[in-house]
């Protein structure tokens, strides 16, 4: 299971779509290496702070812990990995 954020994408959110590109790569030759990705994902990106008391300020969609890439980069991201992975598999 590979984490796309954290350490992995130097905590970086936005780099989350390199380290899924360059595990797409690595399944490209051994598709048994990897079993999942986890994605820091929301419906809006990035985060917000959740103060006491000030409920009523945060943004619907958008995460009070990690910085997330929103819905649009992860469908994007997802549907990248199946094209290179199904592509691959049919040439073979």
């Amino acid at each position: 299971m590979v984490d796309c954020s954290h350490g992995n994408s130097g905590k970086d959110y936005t780099k989350q779509k390199d380290v899924l590109e360059y595990c797409g790569n690595l399944l490209m030759n051994d598709i048994s290496i990897i079993m999942g990705f986890m994605i820091e994902s929301n419906l809006k990106e990035g985060n917000q702070k959740l103060v006491m008391g000030e409920s009523d300020k945060l943004e619907w969609g958008v995460s009070v812990t990690d910085s997330c890439v929103n819905i649009e980069q992860t469908d994007k991201m997802i549907k990248n990995l199946y094209d290179k992975l199904f592509k691959n598999i049919n040439n073979k």
